[in-house]
């Protein structure tokens, strides 16, 4: 998937990565006006001699929306937009403000191509923590940035979509709102999985419920209000939902309220923290919906 997208960019950054071996295992390439480009690989930071300027990333950006930037225009006011295969294009620059919410941003000085694996059957050695007589359990699944949760997530939905590794096979819906799960359908997520995209989760949810009857939902990083919202309609509902966020350990978690507030429900009846310790995907601790922890010898998934 990393090659893929080296047609996008000007000659002198395509020769550098393309004698990098390690730019196949990107997970992140950045490139920030007048400083010298880098990329992250399996945990490791490789710094490369171009230095692109404000114009070079204008055009990469023009040449990874197709020429048609304006075409992103409701992503890009919340700073990114997604590409085929789910790779995803944050950029920093000038915002322009408009009523008090952002309206675009322009003057771009800096971009993070961020590159979506794959991996079919990395949830295997989690499965018997995270289901319950075949039945998948609700389940919210924690870790930094770069940690595999989002990875994790869909394998999980492939397996309990095509009942695997011990699951019941179930309907899912997928609500991806920056089509990173799905990757627009680059991604294996089950024969029996529904996929809404470029919709905000707590609207998607919802509407899931209403329009295709899911068994299980699955959404990335909630954060808000109506994300908790749409979780406690989902689950009154008779569905299961899966879930991501970012956060380190149950203490900080707790610290911010929409997750006090979660916690405080119940409603997750599976808590998993993953962390980088054993390398990317380590599962640290495993918790119940009452926050009694059920395991907290480190393994990788």
């Amino acid at each position: 998937m990393t090659e893929e997208i080296f047609r996008y960019f000007p000659s002198s950054l395509r020769k550098e990565l393309e004698a990098e071996t390690s730019f196949p295992m990107a997970e992140e390439l950045r490139l920030r006006a007048g400083k010298r480009a880098m990329f992250y690989a399996e945990g490791e930071e490789h710094i490369l001699r171009m230095r692109p300027d404000k114009q070079e990333i204008a055009d990469i950006l023009l040449a990874l929306s197709q020429h048609s930037l304006h075409s992103f225009s409701d992503e890009l006011r919340q700073g990114f937009f997604t590409m085929e295969g789910g790779i995803r294009i944050g950029v920093a620059g000038k915002a322009v403000s408009e009523r008090g919410s952002i309206r675009l941003i322009r003057s771009f000085s800096s971009m993070n191509i961020r590159f979506p694996r794959e991996k079919v059957g990395v949830q295997k050695n989690l499965a018997p923590h995270i289901r319950h007589e075949g039945n998948i359990l609700n389940t919210l699944i924690i870790s930094a940035p770069q940690h595999g949760k989002t990875t994790l997530l869909r394998d999980i939905v492939r397996a309990v979509s095509d009942g695997e590794d011990g699951y019941r096979a179930k309907k899912c819906t997928v609500v991806d709102e920056r089509s990173e799960i799905a990757g627009n359908g680059a991604f294996s997520l089950g024969e029996r999985t529904d996929v809404l995209t470029s919709c905000p989760k707590s609207e998607g949810l919802v509407m899931a419920l209403r329009s295709l009857s899911p068994e299980v939902l699955a959404t990335d990083e909630i954060g808000n209000s109506q994300d908790l919202l749409a979780i406690q309609e989902a689950v009154n509902s008779g569905a299961v939902v899966l879930a991501t966020a970012h956060g380190a350990c149950l203490e900080e978690l707790e610290r911010r309220l929409f997750f006090r507030e979660l916690l405080a429900t119940g409603i997750m009846e599976r808590i998993v923290f993953l962390s980088a310790r054993l390398g990317r995907g380590t599962v640290e601790k495993i918790y119940d919906g009452e926050k009694n922890v059920l395991w907290d010898e480190p393994f990788l998934l």
